[in-house]
């Protein structure tokens, strides 16, 4: 289903509009910028959880009635809570991939 999608790709937009603001805050306090790095995240950040708040309010409509519905939103949070989890794990266990995960692109390793 469409809605099992949209769910975690809302979910996944607002965590990345938080650790914009969290990164920034930690890594590079320097380059702060008060629209870039500050207020767009904080704003995408409430905008989709409102949105993410009104697709669940309203999911038995979006669902077209079935059952299973209901069970979208759970079974997408155990999908984003493993991949935090994993996350933690490769973090604790193999740091040095962990540290690699997301510049193989940026800086072509």
């Amino acid at each position: 289903m469409a809605i099992m999608g949209v769910i975690i790709i809302l979910a996944v937009q607002a965590l990345v509009s938080l650790s914009i603001l969290i990164y920034f805050t930690r890594e590079h306090a320097d380059e702060v910028h008060w629209w870039k790095t500050r207020l767009a995240p904080a704003i995408s950040f409430i905008a989709q959880v409102i949105v993410i708040y009104l697709l669940f309010k309203n999911l038995l409509f979006l669902g077209s009635g079935y059952h299973y519905a209901v069970w979208l939103g759970p079974i997408d949070l155990l999908v984003v809570l493993l991949g935090i989890a994993g996350a933690f794990y490769l973090r604790a266990r193999n740091r040095t991939k962990y540290e690699s995960a997301g510049r193989l692109i940026n800086e072509g390793l």
